[in-house]
C-alpha cells in the first residue's frame, strides 16, 4: 500500500513538472544589432574618369586629367610639382607646344562683370605663381599635387597665346582648375587676371575724333532702353566737354588694368556716314570712358577716361 502512494505521488510530481514547463514563457532575446554601414564618399582620386576630363581650352588643346599610372605610363617623362603630399594629383596635356607656362595660385575672386567687359569673362583673381616652364610640350606633361575645391578654384594654371590680328603679338591667358561637384570631373574655366595698375599717359579729351562733324547725340539713361536725342544747345556743350576734359589713356600693349562697370549713361556721338562713337560712364556716372581698339599683351582692352561734374550734371538733368 505504502509503494502505491509512493508510486502515485511520483506520477502527480511528474505531471505537474510537464504542465509548468508547457506554460512557461520565456524571456525573448534581444537581436544582436547589425553594425551600420557607412559608404566612404568617392574622392576625385578614386573616381573613374575619362582620359580627357576635361575640354580643350585653345587651340594649343590644353588638358587637364587625373593622373594615373596607366594615363602616365604614355610619356617617357615628365615634370612634376607637389604642392600638397595629401592632394589630388593632376597631369596637364598640350597638343602643341607652349611658351611661359604657369601654376599659380588663384586670391581674391570677384564675380559679376557687367556685359559691358569687352572679354566677356565672368571672374578676376590676383593670381600668384607657384611653378613655371619655360615651354610645356605634348610629349612631356606637368603633374601637380595638388588640393582641389568644387566652389571657389583656387589654382590655376596661365600660359601665353599667340594672336595673329594682325600683327603677330602674345597675350597670357589664364584658366582656373575646378573639379564638379557632381561627377568630379575636371574643368579648365578661363578667367581674368587682376595685374597692377601702369603708367597712363594724359590726352586731351574722350574723343576719338575731336575734329569730325556730327549729327546728333543721344543719351541712354540707367533702366532705360530709351536713348534721348539732345537738343542742338545741350549737344553742342556735351561734345565741347568731351572735346576738351582732361582724360588719360591706359598705354597699350602694355596696360595692365581693366575698366569695366554697369554704365549709368551711355553717350553716342552720331555722324553723318552712320558711324557711332560710343561713350560709357561707370556706376556713380562723373566717370567717363571709351575703347580704344588696343589690347595690353595679356588681353586686357585699352581705354580713356576722363571725370566731369559739369558733364555728369547736364546728363542727369534730362527729362
Amino acid at each position: 500500500m505504502r509503494q502505491k502512494w509512493l508510486a502515485l505521488f511520483v506520477a502527480l510530481l511528474l505531471l505537474a513538472t510537464l504542465v509548468a514547463g508547457c506554460t512557461t514563457t520565456e524571456t525573448p532575446t534581444a537581436p544582436t544589432p547589425t553594425p551600420e554601414v557607412i559608404e566612404t564618399p568617392d574622392t576625385p582620386g578614386a573616381l573613374e574618369v575619362p582620359t580627357d576630363s576635361s575640354e580643350a581650352v585653345t587651340d594649343a588643346g590644353v588638358r587637364a586629367h587625373f593622373a594615373t599610372d596607366e594615363f602616365l605610363s604614355r610619356f617617357d617623362s615628365y615634370h612634376e610639382f607637389v604642392e600638397d603630399p595629401d592632394g589630388v594629383r593632376v597631369v596637364i596635356t598640350t597638343e602643341v607646344s607652349i611658351e611661359h607656362f604657369r601654376f599659380s595660385e588663384l586670391r581674391l575672386p570677384r564675380f559679376g562683370l557687367s556685359e559691358w567687359d569687352p572679354p566677356h569673362l565672368t571672374e578676376v583673381y590676383e593670381v600668384w605663381d607657384l611653378y613655371w616652364l619655360d615651354e610645356l610640350t605634348p610629349e612631356q606633361p606637368l603633374v601637380v599635387t595638388l588640393m582641389l575645391q568644387c566652389l571657389i578654384p583656387v589654382r590655376g594654371i596661365a600660359f601665353a597665346s599667340a594672336v595673329d590680328a594682325p600683327d603677330m603679338y602674345y597675350v597670357d591667358l589664364y584658366f582656373a582648375i575646378g573639379i564638379s561637384g557632381y561627377d568630379g570631373s575636371l574643368s579648365l574655366r578661363e578667367f581674368a587676371s587682376r595685374l597692377p595698375s601702369s603708367p597712363r599717359a594724359a590726352v586731351t579729351g574722350l574723343l576719338a575724333e575731336p575734329e569730325r562733324v556730327w549729327t546728333g547725340i543721344y543719351v541712354t539713361r540707367e533702366v532705360e532702353a530709351y536713348a534721348y536725342q539732345l537738343h542742338v544747345e545741350a549737344a553742342v556743350e556735351v561734345h565741347e566737354i568731351l572735346t576738351t576734359m582732361e582724360a588719360e589713356e591706359v598705354l597699350t600693349p602694355f596696360h595692365y588694368e581693366r575698366q569695366s562697370s554697369t554704365p549709368k549713361f551711355i553717350i553716342e556721338i552720331r555722324y553723318g556716314d552712320e558711324v557711332i562713337e560710343t561713350i560709357l560712364t561707370t556706376e556713380g556716372g562723373m566717370n567717363f570712358f571709351r575703347w580704344s581698339g588696343t589690347y595690353g599683351d595679356h588681353g586686357d582692352p585699352g581705354f580713356v577716361w576722363g571725370f566731369s561734374e559739369e558733364l555728369f550734371a547736364i546728363l542727369s538733368a534730362i527729362h
